[in-house]
């Protein structure tokens, strides 16, 4: 009996060996990261904006006025958004290296940073979407 290797075929790469493509590869991600992460503070202090107007009325004298509940509903979606793209961007960041590079993706050091970076900025987020709902 004689065995057959069943080897893979090899894509090649999509654009050669030119680092320009990855490296703009990477400022897409850094992109997306960074409108995530804006996103994510906007709806925090969206959140918190009713209890700066509690604080405020208070400091004027006025009764304390309940914190308006549309204030953390929107905040809280914000955060989500902005979590949503930073998770997605680090996956499409792994998903188009892999295509540029080939069937044989070399991790690189920038690689594993960027997509290190998108996920705990995506775990953040969440925990402080969770946080903005249940206080």
């Amino acid at each position: 009996m004689s065995e057959q290797k069943t080897e893979r075929p090899q894509v090649a790469p999509l654009f050669g060996d030119d680092p320009r493509v990855i490296m703009a590869a990477e400022r897409t991600l850094l992109a997306w990261v960074r409108t995530g992460l804006a996103l994510m503070g906007f709806g925090f202090l969206v959140a918190r904006f009713g209890l700066f107007m509690q604080e405020y009325s208070l400091h004027k004298g006025e009764t304390a006025a309940e914190s308006p509940a549309w204030s953390v509903g929107i905040g809280a979606s914000l955060v989500l958004l902005g979590t949503v793209i930073t998770l997605a961007a680090g996956w499409l960041h792994g998903r188009n290296l892999r295509r540029i590079s080939g069937a044989s993706l070399h991790f690189r050091d920038g690689f594993i940073l960027a997509i290190a970076c998108a996920v705990g900025l995506g775990l953040v987020g969440g925990f402080m979407c969770i946080r903005l709902i249940w206080l």
